[in-house]
């Protein structure tokens, strides 16, 4: 077992990523291989003719997501993205980036009231749409959120209660699904969605993942259950860093659950918990972007020093910026956006600190942007003394 500290403090404190109470912020950035919005109700007819996470036009980082299509007359055409359970409360943000070729893409949340049937629909609880903001200004990228959610909860709540001539209890309720409306009038659209944040939420669903659901009733609080989903989002690289002796993903510590790939199916040490896992640098690019799928942050292993201590303590380091085998390997980690940090070997003595030291300057200049770890035996305060690197500096149980 790996005791991970800080290079400039004695401990280093982990937490869940974005989590209180069981709640998780979601911030994704749609770095990775599949679409995550799900095609929903429609009054229009429509030809999808692209739908695709694509480098040609982004907000921030790689990708976004892009959905292009033919449509008729019409009013709407949904696209869901599938959220768990936020309660409507004022800490409540849901927001994200969106370009298009014409205006009026609207922002929608569905709000599920869990105390209340929908008489229209029998074994399903209430729901509404809670209205956020349009899309303006063409061929730009605009921010679209959802101001004021408990206002807009309770308008919809006051409507409701006009319409079904009954009070609405809106105890408890929640936003469950966001919604793009891409509708824009006939003729062709094309829309690029990008950085996606929202919650607190519950019971947050992997990104692609899907996901079973039955009604439950108004006693059970719920209007899904969903199959259990680890937190563990991809977060972009610059958001992966140590403060103050503390590991943070954005600005939530992070609970490290990480286990060595030794073979065992990646499936089985998600389910079992884990929300981390080592990988060989020789790891084949489909486990990695398997691994990645599964929500799994990714720790690759470098099996050799790139940096040599030579006889009377000079450092003979290889200038990795100019290294093109390290620049194919480590690329197959970088694609998928899940590496968490750089592990630079175990069980280091300390008359390796200086090449180790020397190698985590290489990998810095290369990959600013995320935190290197490395294993050791002795020579804890040389180690921790690594200057400006971003180093966690770990040991584990010896049996001597």
């Amino acid at each position: 077992m790996k005791r991970w500290r800080g290079a400039t403090a004695i401990g280093l404190v982990l937490a869940f990523a974005a989590t209180v109470h069981g709640q998780q912020m979601i911030q994704y950035g749609f770095e990775g291989r599949s679409p995550l919005w799900l095609p929903g109700p429609h009054d229009a007819g429509y030809k999808e003719t692209l739908h695709e996470l694509t480098d040609k036009s982004v907000h921030s980082g790689q990708r976004s997501e892009t959905i292009q299509f033919e449509a008729e007359h019409g009013s709407y055409i949904h696209y869901i993205y599938n959220l768990g359970r936020a309660p409507v409360t004022d800490d409540l943000h849901i927001s994200l980036w969106v370009r298009a070729n014409r205006p009026g893409v609207q922002l929608l949340a569905r709000v599920v009231f869990p105390k209340e049937w929908d008489p229209t629909n029998p074994g399903h609880l209430l729901t509404a749409l809670l209205p956020g903001d349009r899309y303006q200004v063409v061929q730009h990228w605009q921010p679209l959120a959802l101001p004021t959610p408990v206002k807009l909860l309770r308008q919809q709540q006051q409507l409701l209660t006009g319409t079904l001539k009954h009070e609405i209890n809106a105890t408890e309720a929640y936003v469950d699904q966001l919604i793009l409306n891409v509708y824009t009038g006939p003729g062709e659209t094309h829309v690029w969605i990008d950085d996606l944040e929202a919650g607190p939420a519950f019971d947050v669903p992997l990104p692609g993942a899907s996901w079973d659901r039955h009604e439950a009733g108004p006693a059970g609080g719920a209007a899904k259950e969903m199959t259990p989903a680890r937190p563990a989002l991809n977060q972009r690289p610059d958001e992966v860093r140590l403060e103050g002796g503390h590991l943070k993903v954005g600005n939530e510590r992070l609970f490290l659950l990480g286990i060595r790939h030794t073979g065992t199916p990646l499936q089985v040490l998600r389910n079992a918990g884990f929300n981390t896992v080592w990988l060989d640098e020789s790891a084949p690019s489909g486990l990695i972007e398997n691994a990645a799928n599964l929500g799994f942050w990714i720790i690759p292993m470098l099996n050799a020093p790139l940096a040599v201590e030579q006889p009377g303590g000079q450092v003979q380091g290889q200038l990795m910026s100019n290294n093109e085998a390290f620049h194919r390997n480590v690329s197959r980690f970088l694609r998928e956006q899940a590496v968490l940090c750089w592990d630079l070997g175990g069980n280091l003595p300390w008359e390796k600190s200086r090449a180790v030291i020397s190698t985590a300057q290489a990998i810095h200049n290369v990959d600013p942007l995320r935190p290197l770890a490395v294993d050791v035996r002795d020579g804890f305060l040389t180690y921790s003394r690594a200057g400006n690197q971003q180093l966690m500096i770990g040991t584990h149980r010896c049996r001597c």
